[in-house]
């Protein structure tokens, strides 16, 4: 079962643009293009959309940095440079995660299938048994080939 790290279940994998994307978006296109785009009520719906946790982290550090360029927003600063910190842990986990996995199954798949992997676990937080799960199927498969 595909996991988020805060343990909620991960939709499917195909993208879909919320409508917190889609304004980010439209933010984003009026702040580059007219400078004076950039009023206290767009500063008010960044900060909304920033605090948001129901919001992708995505989204969220979007809107932070949107904060932080347009306004000058020292917190949307510090929470990017935060978010920035967690990223690179949570990069650091998966990879760690693949490693244990691989040495409980005593093989590794190929680099290619192994970026793959770390990406599954980092975007969709997949735990140590299921990846064991995948990486013994694997193993058998490429054994039995």
């Amino acid at each position: 079962m595909l996991r988020y790290p805060d343990g909620a279940r991960a939709p499917d994998p195909v993208p879909v643009e919320t409508s917190a994307t889609a304004r980010l978006l439209e933010i984003h296109q009026a702040i580059t293009s007219d400078r004076h785009a950039a009023t206290s009520e767009i500063h008010q719906e960044l900060q909304k959309i920033a605090s948001d946790q129901q919001v992708s982290s995505s989204e969220r550090a979007l809107a932070d940095t949107l904060l932080k360029v347009a306004f000058s927003d020292q917190s949307a600063a510090q929470r990017a440079d935060q978010t920035v910190k967690d990223i690179g842990a949570q990069i650091r986990g998966a990879k760690h995660l693949l490693e244990t996995a691989c040495s409980a199954v005593g093989w590794e798949p190929s680099p290619v299938i192994g970026y793959l992997l770390r990406t599954m676990i980092f975007s969709y937080a997949i735990d140590l048994d299921d990846i064991i799960s995948l990486l013994g199927a694997m193993k058998d498969e490429a054994t039995s080939a």
